[in-house]
């Protein structure tokens, strides 16, 4: 019964964790099926994360779950405009969803970007 009751517990607590979304990420933007790769930094932030694509488009998503909602902006003239929103869902080391950038229907699919070994220096 205690090992029972200690994988419920086990059970539960995985469960109520938050999937991270933080992190390096190769992303394919699909417009009209034509694909853009980027990367892609996301950092947390009180709000959920932000990262940035393009160079000075911002993205800053809620995180609900393994659901990420990313509001797209861009600085012209000194001020935030929108560019967009993308739904993501995020599983494992993959996200995959869909959006409007630029009144565009856009595909967004990403994986997280993986470390490589540096390297001999001689």
């Amino acid at each position: 019964m205690r090992l029972v009751c200690s994988l419920l517990c086990l059970c539960a607590t995985l469960a109520a964790q938050a999937v991270n979304p933080s992190g390096e990420w190769i992303v394919t933007l699909t417009t009209f099926g034509e694909p853009d790769v980027m990367r892609l930094k996301l950092e947390p932030n009180a709000a959920g994360v932000k990262g940035t694509i393009w160079g000075d488009v911002q993205l800053d998503g809620a995180v609900t779950g393994n659901a990420l909602e990313f509001k797209c902006s861009y600085e012209q003239e000194k001020e935030r405009k929108s560019c967009g929103t993308l739904s993501v869902t995020l599983s494992g080391d993959a996200m995959t969803g869909t959006g409007k950038l630029w009144d565009d229907p856009v595909e967004f699919s990403a994986k997280r970007s993986t470390a490589h070994a540096a390297s001999p220096q001689t």
